[in-house]
């Protein structure tokens, strides 16, 4: 007599669907995409700053490197935070965004400047990291496929 053994899918862990709405585990995993997100930063610095000194006038690529760098690092940590928690996007991203646009504000608070008062072009250009943490945490939603269909012939 033989067995016949039945094929299961293996499905992996199964995870536990994260709460809807404000939550401590959104705060955690937002507090996780910042510190992938501040470690993006460092990484595009290094880059950005070989591609500065490359240049035949460094000082004139210098804040439109700083700004493409802030921005790239908030989109990649609205995406970090979208791909932790799994729940609303624009939530996902407002958390992870707003971590790194207070995390960037206290540390301009320590950081010698080059004489820079406080201006209006200076906080908008810092808030404008929401909108891209938001946008990375959208396009972090996966998207589905649609299904082939198979044909009745064989």
């Amino acid at each position: 007599m033989s067995e016949t053994r039945t094929r299961r899918k293996s499905r992996g862990k199964r995870r536990t669907p994260a709460p809807q709405g404000f939550s401590l585990l959104l705060l955690k995993n937002g507090g996780l995409g910042v510190c992938g997100g501040m470690t993006s930063i460092l990484l595009l610095l290094l880059g950005g700053s070989a591609l500065c000194y490359a240049s035949p006038n460094p000082h004139a690529l210098l804040l439109p490197v700083a700004l493409g760098v802030l921005y790239l690092s908030a989109v990649i940590t609205g995406w970090l935070t979208r791909q932790l928690h799994g729940i609303s996007p624009i939530l996902c991203g407002l958390v992870g965004g707003g971590g790194l646009w207070l995390l960037t504000a206290l540390l301009s608070l320590f950081l010698p400047k080059e004489g820079e008062e406080f201006s209006l072009l200076s906080l908008a250009l810092r808030l404008l990291i929401l909108p891209a943490a938001c946008l990375g945490a959208i396009l972090c939603e996966k998207k589905s496929r649609p299904r082939r269909r198979r044909s009745g012939r064989r």
